[in-house]
Formats: C-alpha cells, sequence, structure tokens
C-alpha cells in the first residue's frame, strides 16, 4: 500500500479522564456526490463528577500522494449534531488557526454522573483519496488520543449504490500508530453493500491505540467536489486580509487622521505704538476697551501680573487682581 500510515486522515480526541467507555459503534453513510455521513455512539460511564466532554476533529493534514510528493489536506466538515445535549462547535477561523475542529458537548450548569449515551452526527468533505487504481475511503473510526480504553467497537460502513467490493478490498487496522498487518481483534463481514465488523470478546483499545477502516473503492466511483472558485479555497484568506486592510486605510484616512491645525491670527500695534493708541486712530475715538487692552499689553511687557480671585458664595463673582511688577 503506498501511503496508508503516512498520515492520519482524521485524529480525534476525546478529553476523558473521570470515565470510561463500555461501548462505542461507528455507522458511515458513503455517498456517490463525494461526501460521506458519520453517525458515532458512546455508551460512557462517569466515575466522577463532570459538566461533559469534548470531541476533536483534525481537518488539516500532510498527505502523501501516489506519485511520492506531499500535500496538504483540509476536509471539511458540516451538519454537525448532537442530539438532545447542548453543545457548541469551533468556529471556521479557529479550525483552520489550530487544524481541528472542536466540539464541546455538556453544560456548565449540569453535573453528570454515571452511564451516560452521547451520539455525534456530522458530514465529512474532501476526504477521498484518488488514484489511478481505485479511489480509497481511508478513516479513523476510533482515534488514537483517547485516555480511557475502549471496551467493546463495532462498526457499519454503507457503499453508495450499485459499488461493489470484494473482501481483499477492504481492512481493518489496529493497535499502535504506525501498525500496517491487518487487524485480527475485529470479526467482519461484507455484504448486502455494508462492510461491518465488530471487536473480538475481551478486546479493548487502549489510550494511544486506533482503530482505521481502508476500503479500495473502484475508480471514479466517487465524484470530485470541486470547488467552485479554486482561488478562494486555497488563498482566500489572502483575500480576506486585503479587504480588511483597504478597510483600515479608507477609515483611516476619512476619520483616523488628526484634525488640521487652524492658524490663530494675532494682532500686534504697529513698532513704537500701543493698543490703546491704535484703537483710537482706527475709528477716532477713545474709550473704555482701549484702555483695557493696555492690561494685557503692560502684562506681555512684564510691568503686571494678572490673577483671578476666585470668590466663594451663591452670588459671589470672581475678580481680578493686579500687581505691579515694574514702573
Amino acid at each position: 500500500m503506498l501511503f496508508l500510515f503516512s498520515f492520519i486522515l482524521c485524529t480525534a480526541e476525546l478529553y476523558s479522564q473521570g470515565f470510561t467507555v463500555s461501548d462505542y459503534s461507528v455507522e458511515i453513510f458513503i455517498n456517490k456526490e463525494g461526501y460521506f455521513d458519520v453517525k458515532e455512539k458512546y455508551q460512557l460511564n462517569f466515575e466522577v463528577p463532570k459538566h461533559g466532554i469534548y470531541r476533536d476533529i483534525q481537518v488539516s493534514y500532510d498527505l502523501r500522494t501516489e506519485d511520492g510528493s506531499l500535500e496538504q489536506r483540509d476536509i471539511k466538515l458540516s451538519n454537525i449534531e448532537v442530539p438532545g445535549y447542548k453543545y457548541e462547535v469551533s468556529s471556521g477561523f479557529e479550525q483552520r488557526l489550530n487544524g481541528s475542529a472542536r466540539i464541546k458537548i455538556g453544560d456548565a450548569d449540569i453535573t453528570l454522573e454515571g452511564p451516560h449515551i452521547y451520539e455525534i452526527n456530522y458530514r465529512v468533505k474532501n476526504a477521498f483519496l484518488y488514484e489511478e487504481a481505485n479511489t480509497q475511503f481511508y478513516w479513523n473510526i476510533k482515534p488514537s488520543n483517547w485516555v480511557p480504553d475502549f471496551q467493546s467497537i463495532d462498526f457499519k460502513i454503507h457503499l453508495p449504490e450499485g459499488v461493489t467490493l470484494s473482501p481483499e478490498q477492504a481492512f481493518v487496522y489496529s493497535g499502535a500508530l504506525g501498525n500496517t498487518q491487518p487487524s485480527n481483534d475485529f470479526q467482519t463481514n461484507l455484504s448486502g453493500g455494508i462492510f461491518s465488523g465488530i471487536s473480538n470478546e475481551g478486546y479493548s483499545s487502549a489510550g494511544g491505540e486506533s482503530v482505521t477502516v481502508l476500503l479500495k473503492l473502484p475508480p471514479y466511483s466517487i465524484q470530485v467536489i470541486k470547488p467552485f472558485w479554486p482561488f478562494w479555497t486555497e488563498s482566500g484568506w489572502l483575500l480576506i486580509l486585503t479587504l480588511v486592510f483597504y478597510a483600515f486605510i479608507r477609515i483611516w484616512l476619512k476619520h483616523g487622521k488628526d484634525d488640521p491645525v487652524t492658524t490663530t491670527t494675532s494682532y500686534y500695534p504697529p513698532k513704537g505704538m500701543d493698543p490703546a493708541m491704535v484703537g483710537y486712530l482706527i475709528d477716532d475715538s477713545s474709550d473704555n476697551s482701549d484702555l483695557i487692552s493696555l492690561i494685557p499689553y503692560w502684562a506681555s511687557k512684564g510691568f503686571l501680573k494678572i490673577e483671578d480671585i476666585d470668590k466663594k458664595g451663591w452670588f459671589a463673582k470672581d475678580d481680578t487682581k493686579l500687581i505691579k511688577l515694574a514702573p
């Protein structure tokens, strides 16, 4: 097999300290349109009070293709449901940033103890491996990053209508990561368009061990889902960053810059004249404002100091104090 164990198509992690997994069932429906639907069912027993569990599914990984080159593959998850429980799914941005999708199941206000059954449903796209000889369905039905043992595992994989396989085209692998030998831990059956398996009595899959199914489907039996706009799929984030930067520049040019400074006009009397004389010459008359203009003029020359007097009381008015500094 060319690249069977050179990558892990999906690594799922269930943070499970404080509970055990007594039974785990997986049912998968493969669709000719290029996707498959997954239904996972967990029978758990909480030995200590817990609020819930996490389900992490790796969505970004490196794939070694048929010709030996490396390719980055990003699978797409959709139609995620957890019937009967409150749950949250990480955003698309978080998934691209972390390379995994997190399904947080539980309620911070509710504590769980004893046996509970969880069902997680989701759809997977862009996960098939297309080669000249066949189209491969390769999926970790049980991840390797679990803490508790799996005491029982069974699975059913429904083939698309009209697609047939021989037993030599269906494989199950179990045990430590990197194991390339078909598993002897499962009793399998291929009939009626369903490839099924159940673990042997007494079987237990420990933390760090995985269970993987490989089906070599006929070539071109599964449609290749091509994005409507390949550039958006591969480099759409660059366009988003460009638009954000453009919007920032436009907003900054309109609202972000400091307001222009207004030039304040200052009026000074001609050299050798004081403001009182200038006021008299302008209107050919002298008045109180002409005389009062001498006060700030003398202060600017250093002859006076002006102080405000803050007076207290309901009806008091502030006053001004003039202090002589020079003749």
